[in-house]
């Protein structure tokens, strides 16, 4: 490994912040689609270099520098069954920093991109991952894995 996987991450983000600011609209490009070109590049020079097997672990690297440099907050929902758009609002609601409390000390300026997955195999309840951390894990699955640990 010649360069360790954070300084590909901090090379892609400097090239594609750079090719944002020379108007072509950085990763989703001119057509809102990211830059081929730019990207096949990139994953070519990683792989010459001997790393392309570090590919997933650049690419977790470079998303974190992402979402740290634009002010965001990753919040992701894994439940057992779909959850209501209330309780989403909710979940927003406290990962931008509000007054009743923040998800893992939000600034009121954060913005929050949430997603959720549907998992039966947790049986009930949900988890709770704030940018790839388990913040909340009250998952029917682990409460009977420690009844029965």
């Amino acid at each position: 490994m010649k360069y360790l996987p954070s300084h590909y991450a901090k090379a892609l983000y400097e090239a594609l912040e750079g090719q944002d600011k020379e108007g072509s609209g950085g990763i989703a490009g001119k057509g809102g689609r990211a830059d081929g070109a730019m990207l096949k590049r990139f994953a070519g020079i990683v792989r010459k270099n001997g790393d392309g097997k570090s590919l997933n672990t650049i690419l977790a690297r470079y998303e974190k520098i992402y979402l740290e440099k634009k002010g965001l907050k990753k919040i992701e929902i894994e439940s057992a069954s779909p959850i209501s758009a209330a309780i989403k609002a909710e979940i927003e609601k406290a990962g931008g920093g509000t007054a009743h409390g923040a998800i893992a000390g939000g600034a009121s300026s954060d913005k929050v991109l949430l997603s959720e997955k549907v998992n039966p195999d947790l049986l009930a309840g949900i988890k709770l991952l704030v940018n790839d951390t388990l913040l909340i894990d009250a998952s029917g699955r682990t409460r009977i894995n420690k009844l029965f640990a």
